[in-house]
């Protein structure tokens, strides 16, 4: 399971594709001599190298993204595009293993509090009413909901790495948070949906929107209602998005489809029949039934 490393950059993730589509065959240490920022480094004191730019390169190696073969550094055949790259990595780093039952084990001496999908489950669950404005927020909520002896996001280190990966991913989004406030971090997977619209609705069909949902929590299991939701969900003391308990669709995601209407991607469609229909959550206590969604705007 994929850890919230602090020492890996996800902006990295992006500069190191650019620099092996550029030049495909670059050497593991050529590339973190040409990634490093000498300047940077050389004016906080450290060492010679990036802290965080062989780690990160070591994550997409292990994400199958990046290759490393006798002729160096190559991206993976099936990454074409900055989008395969954002969509790939997000899938692989958010999902569990195929056989792992139990998202809480432990797979190495890292502890729950930097497992990503963990976090990112567990920042879905809060929804959107009450925005985490920074890591003193997020800690006040996982105390309340977890417990003191919580194993989740135990320090800031992991919180704001959950807060860069979340948004390089599409998973999640930050608000203005107020002068001289940190920005607020709400559950926003529209970027992630939008990257999957083909897995989710074919281009040209129209598909009910009870499968549309069962889509995605398979492709999201870190989703309210996939396995890694329901599996945080559990063990929270409160669940401030308790969407899925009433049967409908939590508010992040509902908000993701509505955006992906508005912006013409998709056309939501309510139906004659109550029973077709999927509910879906916005903001406070409105609600919204679906029963099909077609892929773009109606012509």
């Amino acid at each position: 399971m994929p850890a919230l490393s602090e020492q890996v950059l996800p902006s990295v993730w992006t500069l190191v594709y650019r620099l092996l589509v550029a030049h495909p065959g670059t050497s593991r240490d050529q590339a973190i001599e040409l990634l490093t920022p000498r300047g940077l480094v050389s004016r906080t004191g450290g060492s010679s190298e990036s802290r965080h730019v062989r780690p990160t390169i070591a994550s997409l190696i292990d994400l199958g993204i990046v290759e490393d073969r006798a002729g160096g550094l190559t991206v993976a055949d099936d990454i074409k595009s900055g989008d395969d790259l954002r969509r790939e990595v997000t899938s692989r780093f958010l999902s569990l293993p195929r056989d792992e039952e139990d998202p809480w084990r432990l797979r190495s001496e890292t502890e729950p509090e930097h497992h990503a999908q963990l976090a990112v489950a567990w920042l879905h669950l809060q929804g959107v009413n009450t925005p985490l404005v920074g890591y003193p927020a997020a800690e006040e909520a996982l105390n309340r909901q977890l417990g003191d002896a919580r194993k989740l996001l135990r320090n800031t280190a992991p919180y704001n790495t959950l807060e860069r990966v979340a948004g390089w991913c599409g998973v999640a989004a930050s608000m203005y948070g107020g002068p001289g406030r940190a920005s607020a971090l709400v559950p926003d997977p529209t970027e992630a949906f939008r990257l999957r619209l083909d897995d989710l609705v074919p281009a040209g069909e129209e598909v009910p929107a009870r499968d549309v949902v069962s889509r995605l929590a398979e492709i999201f299991p870190w989703l309210p209602h996939g396995t890694v939701g329901r599996s945080v969900a559990q063990v929270l003391r409160e669940v401030p998005d308790a969407s899925d308990e009433r049967g409908a669709l939590s508010q992040g995601a509902s908000i993701a489809l509505m955006e992906l209407e508005v912006d013409g991607s998709l056309q939501l469609i309510p139906g004659d029949d109550a029973s077709d229909r999927v509910t879906l959550t916005l903001t406070g206590s409105e609600t919204r039934a679906v029963a099909r969604i077609r892929r773009g705007r109606v012509s």
